[in-house]
């Protein structure tokens, strides 16, 4: 017999016939998920890599479809009347306006005035499979597709060719559970009509910045799902010891008057700068780097740099939080953050590996061989590594990533991608490696790819900053939110057409906002309460973009404290330490160039695309598992 219906899917005629259609990207999976490869047994491909390895099944449920018309959105007037109807959203929702059940529930509230949406039910050019409201359950439960996940709340399927994301299709597999805060509580899995909304318009007006740079947005505004509301009885608390949020039972719920909502997306990539791209380079380190001579990494830092003299120069995370945040933010109170302005002289302590890159090979890399047992080429797999030179054992589970060193056995302890799954594509960019690193046109390719990362992280702020737009930098009641991370990038397609031998694409817009709808210049936070100034702050825009410049950069430069959308974890041989931190002072240096529109030292090489796309694999390949 099938599998019993998951709990919180009704039974209703509207949900149609169990059936699964696997399109063509899962159309031959094994029970694993891996797909058959050309010379038989299991296996996964580049698409996988660039798309997808973890698979998940939708099923069609209740609801409506809409199609995204970019002439039916329109931001309204920042009146007075509109700035009170935003700010009402940063207080819970009460019984008694809603009614039972609906008390403590926190909706998203941005410091921006509303969208007016002029819906458009015609989904006609939408893929038949799209066409109604799908949501994640379990794989081994009925379903009508399958594709992959890609975020808690987030999956990614192709249909007739074509990739598309679904954000907001369920929590994992669990349909949409209630978090219980310390002093609210809040849906989980899905989106809402304003954040849906925000980030289907703003993905298309931040597209259109990027566009005359060259630069493609991640994502091509679709439209979106309104779910039908559903009986459920899933919550999710912090429980155990140490406490870590945990799915659980209790009163059952429906609660219809909050929409739940999913936006969909063509989409151009999925992996993520940081967890999947960063991490993958790092992790192959002692490998790829098994000839580099660690003294004259040393040595190409700045003499001032603290901790130098020990052979352990101060991780780039900590010059950016204690000394350039600090300096540049004074020497910048009250401006706008304009190109070259401000006292970046903290920055000049770092190291900038890209610098003579074009005549010299500081690195000597050689292409990495397959991990079986461990990331170091003579490994057992039982080896301490490090994050960063000082031991630490937290306790809150929030931080629990942070353990130094770290051991087998560990959370944070790298796991091995299986042979089985992915060596013959390793074998193929280790081919076109070969090849490359043997040429006499060889050179490093690290230096040019975190360089390359950089400038165009610090382009895409920049576009961003100079056309009055915010990734989503604010404060509510849960604290400070900055939504310009480097997770919030995805790898482009090797293959992807309209753009300049760029490597990223920006995405997660869903708390973007205008400088022309930005209330916070009338109201402040108080604690956890919003509160009306006394009067209108009109450098209050300029703080924010401040912010989150600075908060871009922390994240790029490996601060562990820089955002919780960003781990940086990549554990390694303490050795290897000062090579991690001059790579990730050369992306830093790279993003400030962008941002102060000085030239990029480092060009865009179509020479070097095949290379570092073969690299890249690789990368992809060690952190394959990786949800972000």
């Amino acid at each position: 017999p099938p599998p019993p219906r998951p709990l919180w899917t009704r039974p209703d005629s509207r949900l149609g016939p169990a059936r699964c259609r696997e399109p063509e990207s899962v159309s031959r999976m094994d029970v694993e998920g891996g797909r058959k490869s050309e010379g038989g047994g299991s296996g996964f491909d580049v698409e996988n890599l660039m798309f997808g390895s973890v698979p998940c099944a939708f099923r069609t449920v209740g609801g409506a479809s809409y199609a995204y018309d970019p002439t039916g959105f329109a931001e309204v007037p920042n009146s007075e009347k509109e700035r009170e109807a935003a700010v009402k959203k940063y207080k819970p929702l009460t019984a008694e306006e809603y009614g039972e059940g609906y008390e403590g529930l926190q909706l998203p509230a941005m410091p921006t005035t509303r969208l007016q949406v002029k819906k458009s039910s015609d989904v006609s050019s939408w893929p038949e499979i799209l066409r109604k409201p799908l949501m994640k359950v379990p794989l081994d439960s009925q379903h009508d597709l399958k594709g992959f996940a890609c975020g808690v709340r987030s999956a990614i399927v192709k249909v007739d060719g074509q990739w598309y994301r679904l954000k907001g299709c369920g929590n994992n597999a669990d349909g949409f559970p209630i978090r219980i805060n310390s002093f609210n509580r809040e849906f989980r899995g899905c989106m809402f009509p304003d954040t849906a909304a925000r980030e289907l318009h703003m993905s298309s007006v931040v597209s259109k910045v990027l566009k005359p740079l060259g630069i493609k947005g991640a994502n091509e505004s679709l439209g979106w799902y309104e779910y039908d509301a559903f009986a459920q009885d899933k919550y999710v608390e912090k429980k155990g010891n140490p406490p870590s949020w945990t799915l659980t039972k209790g009163k059952e719920y429906t609660l219809p008057k909050i929409l739940r909502c999913c936006s969909l997306f063509k989409i151009n990539g999925d992996r993520r700068l940081d967890c999947h791209v960063l991490n993958g380079l790092e992790l192959l380190l002692p490998r790829l780097c098994q000839k580099t001579n660690m003294k004259a990494v040393l040595d190409r830092f700045s003499p001032d740099r603290a901790g130098l003299a020990d052979g352990k120069p101060q991780p780039t995370g900590e010059v950016i939080a204690y000394s350039f945040e600090i300096f540049w933010g004074m020497s910048m109170e009250g401006k706008f953050p304009k190109p070259g302005e401000g006292d970046s002289s903290a920055l000049k302590v770092l190291c900038d590996l890209a610098s003579g890159q074009a005549k010299t090979r500081c690195l000597d890399e050689t292409s990495p061989s397959f991990p079986k047992k461990s990331i170091l080429p003579e490994g057992k797999g039982d080896e301490k590594l490090w994050i960063s030179y000082e031991p630490s054992n937290p306790k809150n589970v929030e931080m629990l990533h942070t353990k130094n060193p770290v051991e087998a056995g560990d959370g944070g302890y790298p796991t091995l991608p299986k042979p089985e799954h992915w060596e013959k594509v390793w074998a193929d960019s280790e081919s076109v490696l070969q090849k490359f690193y043997s040429s006499e046109d060889r050179k490093d390719l690290l230096p040019y790819l975190y360089y390359r990362f950089g400038y165009e992280c610090g382009m895409i702020q920049r576009a961003m900053t100079d056309n009055g737009i915010s990734w989503g930098t604010y404060q509510d009641p849960l604290g400070l939110h900055c939504n310009a991370h480097a997770n919030n990038l995805v790898l482009i397609a090797e293959d992807a057409k309209e753009h300049n031998d760029t490597f990223l694409a920006p995405l997660d817009l869903d708390m973007s906002f205008k400088e022309e709808n930005f209330i916070f210049s009338y109201y402040s936070m108080d604690g956890k309460e919003i509160k009306r100034a006394t009067k209108k702050d009109d450098q209050m825009w300029n703080t924010y973009l401040r912010i989150e410049a600075v908060g871009f950069m922390k994240t790029l430069a490996a601060d562990a404290g820089g955002s919780t959308g960003v781990q940086n974890v990549s554990p390694l041989p303490k050795e290897m330490l000062p090579l991690k931190i001059a790579l990730r002072d050369t992306m830093v240096c790279a993003f400030w160039d962008a941002y102060s529109n000085i030239d990029a030292r480092i060009k865009a090489d179509p020479k070097l695309r095949k290379p570092a796309y073969a690299l890249l694999r690789m990368a992809l390949i060690m952190t394959n598992g990786k949800i972000a």
